[in-house]
């Protein structure tokens, strides 16, 4: 695509943007896109009354001082819109330039494909419009993976370290990159060495890649400690991700676990929350302290079923797992009906076959990539930038799909918006590979 084009279309993106921001605001639907955009602007009054970020453990703060700068404004949510906006469009000018990288000729077919899946999706645009962390964090991650593409091309420390910097700047807006660095360093370095790529201190480097991203956390979580007794990085849905995550599974876990005869029901979140927190939760309280539930601090509360969580883990973990990658699958579905339900009801149908229908079409590919990839990887006998990239990809593709794949269910499409660019990614790299390989 031409820069002239690119460039129409951004500012087509744009206008639009704010148009549809202006006519959320009016129709008093901003808050019914996500119900966490009030949460979010909630914490950044917060932070704009009281010039700090609070003794609890909210979401990670970066996002909500980034809000904090436009509450008082006259049409915050204007501003607000305008800036992700842009945001999402550099996002998508650092997924060309590595596209760009890899010198792949791209069917324009394909390359127009990529932009409505991008760009025109209900569900993704609508999340760019609201205060939701999505769209900054997605343009920290894109950096992120930029920069240390950099790294392997020019064979530069400094580039390394501002892949470090922008991963830890995306894990202080969203924590879901916060294990990242412990499985995309290490298999990339290792990579590059058995390619037998001579990286000056390669080693070195990978120590510091693994030590900065932990010693940084670490202080986040030291502090949360400080102020709540709790080592932990943030709550998410007011208990931390591994505890989320289990929730959002355990009705299916009880489902298979079943016994012949039972009734097969699964409950929906909200009715798990409330049993777990009312009755489970309270009970298991009990048996591993002396102290009384209702005594306990939130935070307090909140560390208990984290533990909870992980020891009913460990107890169903071939299930879990199974039923963990299975949810995952709807990484692949863009969910517009979750996201457009306020606005326009009745097309309920449609838009529920189209997203199934893209989520097949986009599942089918992805299973192609993974052919393509490992029948180069397995021909390739030295280290070449497509590999490179491609690797990168699935590595992060991967990763998503074990930390926020269970929640892809229940939370709307804004988790496939954080993974839909590295699919592109994907298909690009492997597409271009071989050649003669065509989806």
């Amino acid at each position: 695509m031409s820069k002239k084009l690119f460039v129409t279309l951004s500012a087509l993106y744009i206008f639009i943007s704010l148009l549809v921001t202006h006519l959320l605001v009016s129709s008093h639907l901003i808050y019914f896109i996500n119900g966490d955009a009030h949460g979010w602007m909630e914490f950044a009054q917060q932070i704009y009354q009281t010039h700090t970020i609070g003794g609890a453990i909210w979401w990670p703060p970066l996002y909500a001082l980034f809000l904090s700068v436009f509450v008082s404004a006259q049409n915050p949510f204007i501003i607000i819109s305008l800036l992700q906006a842009v945001g999402y469009l550099f996002t998508l000018l650092l997924l060309r330039e590595i596209v760009i990288k890899i010198g792949a000729v791209i069917p324009i077919i394909f390359e127009l494909a990529a932009l409505v899946l991008l760009i025109a999706m209900p569900s993704f645009f609508l999340i760019g419009r609201v205060p939701l962390a999505e769209t900054i964090f997605l343009l920290f991650y894109m950096s992120h993976g930029y920069s240390l593409i950099q790294f392997f091309v020019k064979k530069r420390s400094v580039w390394l370290g501002l892949s470090i910097l922008f991963l830890i700047l995306a894990t202080f807006t969203k924590p879901t990159t916060i294990l990242l660095h412990l499985v995309e360093y290490p298999l990339l370095f290792v990579w590059l060495n058995q390619n037998k790529i001579q990286i000056k201190q390669q080693w070195m480097l990978l120590f510091f890649a693994i030590l900065i991203p932990s010693f940084v956390y670490g202080l986040w979580i030291w502090r949360n400690y400080k102020y709540t007794g709790v080592y932990v990085f943030a709550n998410v849905a007011n208990y931390n991700l591994l505890a989320q995550n289990y929730f959002h599974l355990l009705p299916y876990i009880g489902a298979l676990n079943s016994k012949p005869g039972d009734e097969l029901r699964i409950e929906k979140s909200e009715a798990i929350r409330k049993r777990l927190f009312q009755e489970e939760l309270p009970h298991y309280i009990r048996e591993h302290t002396h102290q009384r539930p209702e005594a306990l601090s939130q935070t307090q509360t909140y560390a208990f079923a984290s533990q909870m969580a992980i020891a009913q883990i460990i107890k169903h973990l071939p299930v879990y797992i199974l039923i963990h990658y299975l949810k995952s699958l709807a990484l692949f579905i863009p969910d517009n009906w979750e996201t457009v339900r306020h606005i326009y009801p009745q097309a309920k149908t449609p838009i529920i076959s189209a997203d199934l229908f893209i989520g097949v079409i986009l599942f089918g590919l992805f299973i192609k990539s993974i052919t393509v990839f490992i029948k180069n990887l397995r021909a390739q006998s030295r280290y070449n930038i497509k590999s490179a990239i491609s690797l990168l990809a699935f590595i992060n593709i991967f990763y998503l799909f074990s930390i926020i794949g269970p929640a892809a269910l229940d939370d709307g499409g804004r988790f496939s918006f954080v993974v839909y660019p590295w699919l592109v990614l994907v298909f690009i790299t492997t597409l271009s590979l071989n050649t003669r390989n065509t989806f």
